[in-house]
């Protein structure tokens, strides 16, 4: 079963990039660049991992990275701040870290990106099983 990475972030040429480049290494991703809308998106999909832009118009990655943190569906969902603001950046670091188990700065290394998702999306038998949707997973996987 593909992994989904929800990308969210105001600048559709990130969220194209990035999304293309993920989808090129085998997650399916979902993405918003209306930040308003993130918090409902990520309980209806419940994404393996979320890629959220720290400074974004509406609600910005800070505000709804707390905002999933306080949803039991969403809580344990690991979250991925960007910017490209580095003071922001170390800001986050200092202040805020607990909310997100990653923090990369803008431009990002593709690779780094990628290496900091495969580490964070959990791998369990579960989740390969191709009976899963069938409910037989348990009894044959």
């Amino acid at each position: 079963m593909k992994k989904t990475v929800l990308i969210i972030d105001d600048d559709a040429s990130i969220v194209n990039l990035l999304g293309l480049i993920l989808e090129s290494e085998g997650y399916t991703v979902e993405a918003l660049t209306e930040s308003r809308r993130a918090v409902a998106r990520a309980l209806a999909i419940r994404p393996a991992v979320v890629v959220i832009d720290l400074f974004m118009p509406e609600v910005d990655g800070w505000t709804l990275a707390r905002q999933l943190k306080a949803i039991p569906e969403t809580a344990s969902i690991p979250l991925i701040g960007t910017t490209a603001d580095t003071q922001s950046l170390q800001r986050t670091r200092e202040q805020e870290s607990q909310f997100f188990a990653a923090l990369i700065a803008k431009p990002f290394d593709i690779d780094e990106v990628i290496r900091i998702i495969e580490k964070l999306v959990p791998t369990r038998p579960e989740d390969s099983c191709e009976h899963q949707e069938s409910g037989s997973c348990s009894s044959v996987c």
